[in-house]
């Protein structure tokens, strides 16, 4: 007599019954696996989209849609060079000169000063010489394969093309400010990041726009540049609605937890029942993580950015520039560049102050002759900041079935791709492709 077995098919969904050595599938219906992913960020977004692709029954839910957080409104490099924290020893040193300056890189509203205190703590703590190689060795291996999870999830969605391999330029007007990051360029190359040191000529072949202008530069031949991150994003969520994945416009005010698990999620305007949630709601995440039990210390940079019509240049702008004397980043775009501003905390509630990019737009005419001094548009968007500068990545501590995925400062849409294929490897049960435990939310307990 034939022995008879079974084994479970993939996903659950039906048996395979072996009589005689040949395999009958015997299908059955699979309870779907609900997962509610909240935030519409680049984030967000991938996390959905990954989840989507694993078989799940995804609902994304941001009440500000897709692409309408800061995935919309950044400068567009997919900036896999910035291993370095942003605290570290030299930056702790800078802090209260970086602070007496109007004109500097960094700015506190008084009023939110008290609140910023242990955020800022927490940094000082992380920004130890030994504490910022840990770091940098853990970004650098997420930052390791972001431009081919870009990839994988550009292609399907019809946007391969937004993804333009440009390189990263860094531009110094001073040897003295160059030579003031070379600790900065040297960890990068510890971590096996390409760092072109270029002088004038050099720059001026790279880029003919800024010939004359920079005295140094730094070339990341490794990163590339989104055009229109907004427009890119939505095409992500677009694919995402395509997939049969619902996308919801509404607020999560609260879950259903039971015996260290979710059962569902409350909104506004109603209560979804879910097996499993991912929070990647970015600056606006902190309350819901502690409405599973987390306590995160998560910030907000304020970043504010301007659109310039471009078109009258003498000589049109080829690669996205950051200008390391004035800390701001300029980004072409079309027929407009984009230019960001330097970092405010100020938290999500107050009002806009649009002249710490505005008063940039006098050293933008002299670097760019041509370009047009009354903005197309301004911004004003949110970071989520962590002190450590790692991201917030893996399940919440004593919560079964619940995911975090957030805090990824500067880097969200370079890194919201990589992050949600690691989020649904990780609600499958599976090892991601890197060591995750340095993104744990355990880290903070």
């Amino acid at each position: 007599m034939e022995r008879l077995g079974t084994r479970r098919s993939p996903r659950g969904c039906g048996s395979a019954v072996w009589c005689g050595g040949v395999v009958f599938r015997v299908f059955t219906m699979a309870k779907p696996r609900r997962a509610i992913v909240i935030g519409g960020g680049a984030v967000g977004v991938s996390a959905a989209l990954h989840a989507r692709m694993r078989g799940w029954d995804v609902t994304l839910i941001d009440p500000r849609g897709v692409a309408g957080g800061a995935s919309s409104g950044n400068a567009g490099v997919l900036a896999v060079s910035e291993c370095v924290p942003v605290g570290s020893p030299g930056t702790i040193r800078s802090v209260p000169r970086m602070l007496a300056s109007r004109d500097g890189p960094l700015h506190i509203r008084p009023a939110y000063f008290p609140r910023l205190l242990p955020w800022l703590l927490r940094m000082v703590v992380a920004s130890t010489p030994s504490r910022v190689e840990e770091l940098s060795i853990a970004l650098a291996s997420i930052l390791e394969g972001a431009v081919a999870a870009h990839e994988e999830l550009a292609g399907p969605a019809g946007v391969r093309g937004s993804i333009v391999p440009t390189g990263w330029l860094k531009g110094f007007e001073t040897e003295a400010g160059f030579r003031g990051s070379a600790a900065d360029f040297a960890l990068m190359r510890r971590r096996g990041i390409a760092c072109d040191e270029l002088d004038g000529n050099g720059i001026a072949r790279l880029d003919p726009a800024l010939k004359g202008r920079f005295a140094r530069a730094v070339f990341h031949p490794g990163c590339c540049h989104v055009g229109n991150p907004h427009t890119y994003v939505r095409a992500l969520g677009d694919h995402l609605l395509r997939l049969a994945t619902a996308c919801l416009a509404d607020e999560v005010t609260g879950f259903d937890l039971t015996g260290g698990v979710v059962s569902g999620v409350r909104t506004r305007t109603q209560s979804i029942p879910a097996d499993a949630v991912v929070v990647a709601a970015g600056a606006w995440s902190k309350p819901l993580a502690a409405m599973l039990g987390c306590k995160v210390p998560l910030d907000t940079e304020r970043g504010y950015h301007m659109m310039l019509d471009a078109r009258d240049c003498e000589t049109k702008l080829q690669h996205p520039l950051y200008w390391a004397d004035k800390s701001i980043v300029i980004s072409p775009m079309g027929d407009l560049l984009r230019v960001t501003s330097s970092v405010e905390f100020a938290g999500l509630q107050a009002e806009p102050d649009f002249d710490l990019v505005l008063r940039n737009l006098p050293h933008v005419e002299r670097l760019l002759p041509g370009v047009r001094l009354v903005p197309d548009s301004t911004w004003l968007g949110f970071r989520p900041s962590i002190p450590d500068s790692l991201p917030v990545i893996g399940p919440v501590p004593g919560v079964a079935n619940a995911l975090l995925a957030f805090g990824h400062g500067h880097l969200g849409l370079t890194l919201g791709p990589v992050t949600g294929k690691i989020v649904g490897a990780m609600l499958d049960g599976e090892a991601a492709s890197i060591p995750t435990a340095p993104f744990s939310p355990s880290r903070f307990t």
